[in-house]
């Protein structure tokens, strides 16, 4: 049983994937997808938006189409391997002593054929090491 007494760490030290870091609201979805910047990484392609709202950290969304990935296994499999790498290579976003945070989407744009987690994890940390330049 956990103590209830230990303070909880702020999320932008949490390692793992937190719901506050979840793009859920359709304003925000909107927002990037309205005046957000693109940049394509192969099987990716990333929106981004410095967030225009206070927010605790970056929010990220994973969009797998289905005109793209037919079946909902194989999607569910690539948006699980999406969220694992991202969760790699995040510390690179937050080793920047910088307040300002993104809205992130990751839009799969690859075949349907099985995708290797390393080609993904390529892709991440691509796109990542572009917004520690950006932000």
């Amino acid at each position: 049983m956990q103590d209830k007494s230990l303070v909880r760490l702020p999320v932008k030290y949490h390692r793992g994937w937190h719901l506050d870091e979840r793009l859920a609201r359709r304003s925000h979805i909107k927002q990037l997808f309205e005046r957000g910047r693109t940049m394509r990484c192969y099987p990716l392609q990333l929106h981004y938006l410095v967030a225009p709202v206070e927010i605790p950290c970056h929010c990220v969304l994973f969009v797998v189409p289905k005109r793209r990935v037919k079946r909902a296994t194989a999607r569910n499999k690539i948006k699980r391997q999406l969220r694992a790498a991202y969760r790699q290579h995040k510390h690179l976003l937050y080793a920047q002593k910088k307040t300002t945070y993104l809205f992130l989407s990751y839009v799969y744009i690859g075949h349907a054929q099985a995708v290797k987690f390393d080609q993904l994890s390529n892709s991440i940390s691509k796109t990542v090491k572009h917004l520690c330049d950006y932000v």
